[in-house]
């Protein structure tokens, strides 16, 4: 008698509204007291077809139809929600498209078997949840499992995986075997040597290794471009502190060089690019593939550290290195050289140079609060003021801006100038060795070297470095810079 009632007035009301309120409270009558579930979905469904934002009776037509595994006609009740939020995604009304499109994604494939549908709803559902590493997962395993057309797609989020996971096994194999699918030898052979690097090879992967590191060393007739450097960066450099460093290192080398006479140089006695010994050699090889001059640099056998460096005024400030020990034997391999000075020299470019003339976690932060002042519009505290005012001083009205303009973003995304400063100079000591590992094009050689480096508070745990590098070695960056280079 209530449902007939109801009908009744359903059929005579004109606002939409209140006739979905009725078609609502007919349907729960149909599924909890008259156990007429056919008739309670169709009573539901017309009441979303009044009113588009019954929360209640979508519900409860979505918990019917899961409860009775009525697969297909779930699976159009998504389709029907995913169409009335329609695709203004600035609504506040993410959060449900997320929920309906990955809800339609695991019916589709779980329920229905319908593959292709799945993947396409699930990539939708993660532009809504772009970090969901279970979901990059989902894709990749689907993508290996729906054959050659999706070859790109499975290469892209296994390598958003190993990004999250420098570590992940199954990740470095899935890219051997897509490569290998796509006749890139090289790149399933770079695969292979990360998985018998990280003890995890078989015996393909061993003779692959094997060919790689018995390739000769050779140099390259090209240097790497602007583009390039930008794939090259690391990804967790702060791209704003590398500008702030491109704009502020000019002004800081000037005020912190020093001249020949004053640093005890004498340029008869630095290394000349003719020089036969192995350090002259790689040098050149070095700064052409970096695209820098031939550097001045000073032979310190009695040095420990590999590379130092300082700023010399010579009309304006100019980079000099001094080369200690480890580098200047005889014997010393042409690749240890490379990755070395590779390493090394990527931090000659304008933004990285500021880690060479402000070497400390303390210093850099200094600066960053300095243009957090500037970007503010306040002239700062204590030794920050005069630093602000130092820089008003001696930059350019450009360079001044791109200063502000840093700081002002910095401050915008709620900088900690502390921590900044230390991720900074732990993120460009891995854009080093990215560039060294380039150079020198041996996984163990660069992977041994990052290893000896002693302890250090800027640079992160050794294995981090570790499994970066080995990461880094299976990049789609470092491929193309391979490539350029003409090292594949």
């Amino acid at each position: 008698q209530a449902v007939e009632m109801l009908e009744r007035l359903i059929g005579v009301e004109k606002v939409a509204g209140v006739r979905a309120k009725y078609r609502h409270a007919a349907g729960l009558i149909c599924r909890d007291e008259l156990g007429r579930p056919e008739q309670a979905a169709k009573l539901l469904t017309e009441a979303l077809d009044d009113d588009p934002n019954a929360e209640r009776s979508a519900e409860a037509l979505e918990t019917l139809l899961r409860d009775r595994q009525e697969w297909k006609d779930l699976a159009r009740f998504y389709r029907r929600g995913i169409k009335r939020l329609g695709g203004e995604t600035s609504d506040g009304k993410n959060g449900e498209r997320l929920r309906l499109w990955s809800a339609f994604g695991e019916i589709s494939l779980d329920k229905l078997g319908e593959r292709e549908t799945a993947i396409t709803a699930l990539e939708v559902a993660l532009t809504f949840d772009r970090n969901n590493m279970k979901r990059h997962e989902q894709l990749a395993d689907l993508y290996l499992q729906a054959g050659p057309d999706f070859t790109d797609k499975a290469i892209a989020e296994h390598q958003i995986l190993l990004r999250a996971d420098r570590g992940r096994v199954a990740s470095y194999r899935a890219l051997k075997q897509l490569y290998v699918q796509q006749g890139q030898r090289d790149k399933a052979a770079a695969a292979a040597y990360a998985l018998t690097f990280l003890k995890k090879g078989d015996a393909d992967d061993q003779r692959l290794a094997t060919e790689q590191k018995q390739k000769a060393f050779a140099f390259s007739r090209r240097s790497i471009n602007d583009e390039l450097w930008g794939r090259l960066q690391h990804p967790d450099e702060d791209r704003a502190l590398s500008a702030l460093s491109a704009a502020i290192s000019p002004m800081l080398a000037q005020s912190n060089a020093q001249t020949h006479k004053q640093a005890n140089l004498n340029r008869k006695d630095a290394i000349d690019s003719q020089d036969p010994r192995p350090i002259a050699r790689a040098l050149r090889y070095v700064a052409s593939e970096l695209a820098l001059p031939y550097p001045e640099a000073y032979a310190r056998p009695d040095q420990k550290e590999p590379i130092t460096f300082l700023a010399v005024v010579d009309k304006g400030p100019v980079p000099v290195l001094f080369i200690g020990q480890p580098l200047l034997a005889e014997k010393r391999a042409e690749r240890e050289l490379a990755f070395e000075l590779g390493r090394k020299l990527a931090h000659l470019r304008p933004e990285r140079l500021l880690r060479f003339i402000l070497p400390q976690p303390a210093q850099i932060q200094h600066i960053i609060e300095a243009a957090l002042a500037l970007g503010a519009g306040n002239e700062g505290v204590g030794d920050v003021a005069k630093t602000v005012q130092g820089m008003k001083r001696a930059l350019s009205p450009v360079a001044l801006e791109q200063v502000t303009a840093v700081g002002r973003k910095l401050q915008a995304d709620g900088a900690r100038p502390e921590a900044l400063a230390l991720n900074w100079l732990q993120a460009t000591d891995l854009t080093g060795s990215r560039i060294g590992l380039l150079l020198a094009g041996d996984l163990e050689t660069s992977a041994r070297l990052v290893a000896s480096e002693p302890a250090s508070t800027t640079t992160l745990p050794a294995m981090q470095r570790l499994l970066d590098i080995v990461w880094s070695s299976v990049t789609e960056d470092l491929f193309a810079a391979k490539k350029q280079l003409g090292a594949t």
